[in-house]
């Protein structure tokens, strides 16, 4: 799931989409498509096809400009694991400190 949408499409995902940017049942999306189609085919077709490439474009776009903007390219794990080491790092110096003290 990306940006709060389901990426669960039947082809590409376009329905679901538009579906959620409009604030409809993804249903009914899929009923006009289903209408432009048998009106229509060739010029649905190749709508549907450019609406699919435009969105996986867009989607890759602003996965970029988020990775960027956030400057952080690590996982999740790796990320928990050097909270991790970083905490043991500052408890490890403050027990040296205390022992430097005695």
């Amino acid at each position: 799931m990306a940006n709060g949408i389901s990426n669960e499409g039947m082809l590409a995902g376009v329905c679901s989409r538009l579906a959620a940017r409009l604030g409809w049942n993804v249903w009914a999306i899929r009923a006009v498509l289903l209408i432009l189609l048998v009106a229509e085919p060739l010029w649905t077709a190749l709508g549907y096809a450019l609406a699919a490439f435009l969105i996986s474009a867009l989607e890759r776009r602003s996965t970029r400009a988020a990775d960027a903007n956030s400057g952080n390219l690590e996982s999740p794990e790796l990320a928990s694991r050097k909270q991790r080491i970083a905490d043991l790092e500052q408890r490890f110096r403050k027990w040296e400190q205390g022992r430097d003290k005695e």
